[in-house]
């Protein structure tokens, strides 16, 4: 009997003793970077099929679809070095879900910025997008028409909208971008640090720095429309001209 309450007593000790080690143990907290795209034609927000904006050459254009692809991603240390973030992300400013993108599992640690690129890498530009799984934004049912059926390659941004001519009519802008050459890199300064949690940064797209710097676009005498192959003229200025649109808020 005696020798069965002192089993007793040393398996309650034991079942205690691992009950504490189990609760003592902390639990790693990701570490996450939320990106918000707020979009502007220089001061003035942008809102879709709605707001009308005055460039530079005269044209009152009216937004309607505002669309790239986000990859390419690196965080800049206070020190110097920089950190690679595998990561494929689509903002679309139709789509509530897709105005903002969320980096997952990164170093904490202070940051004086980040690099990253509207378009996708050539590899990945040249493969197959019906490879990739069906929550994955290169996949066609997530990215919706930001591939060429016609061309191989993904677009890399999409500007689409309406503009009044000068007799009146309303004409159509679509600018899309893509193939290797017109992927675009930029260069963010901001100094933020990432703990565990979710740490919010604020962009702000401008997009009439596309059509106002350094060279004034005017779509009556420039051209309207393109799909990137074989333009010389529009999608270089343009693209020229989007240098330095992205910015910290």
């Amino acid at each position: 009997m005696r020798r069965f309450i002192l089993f007793s007593i040393v398996g309650v000790w034991l079942f205690s003793s691992c009950n504490e080690n189990e609760s003592s143990t902390p639990v790693t907290e990701k570490v996450q970077l939320e990106i918000n795209f707020d979009h502007f034609f220089n001061n003035d927000s942008i809102l879709l099929d709605q707001s009308i904006h005055v460039s530079q050459a005269g044209d009152s254009l009216k937004f309607e679809a505002l669309k790239f692809f986000v990859s390419e991603v690196r965080l800049l240390k206070a020190g110097g070095d920089t950190v690679k973030v595998p990561f494929y992300g689509l903002i679309d400013m139709k789509r509530p879900a897709f105005r903002k993108l969320l980096l997952s599992d990164l170093p904490a640690g202070n940051y004086s910025g980040m690099l990253f690129s509207i378009g996708i890498d050539s590899a990945t530009n040249s493969a197959d997008p019906n490879q990739y799984a069906p929550g994955s934004v290169l996949n066609p049912l997530v990215h919706q028409d930001m591939y060429w059926d016609w061309a191989t390659g993904f677009i890399f941004c999409k500007v689409e909208g309406s503009y009044p001519s000068s007799s009146g009519v309303t004409n159509s802008f679509v600018f899309h971008f893509g193939f290797n050459r017109w992927k675009k890199s930029h260069l963010i300064t901001k100094n933020f640090t990432l703990q565990p949690g979710v740490t919010a940064l604020r962009l702000k797209a401008d997009w009439g720095k596309m059509f106002n710097n350094p060279q004034p676009y005017d779509l009556e005498t420039m051209g309207d429309f393109s799909h990137s192959i074989g333009d010389s003229t529009r999608i270089p200025v343009l693209f020229g001209n989007m240098t330095g649109m992205m910015s910290a808020r």
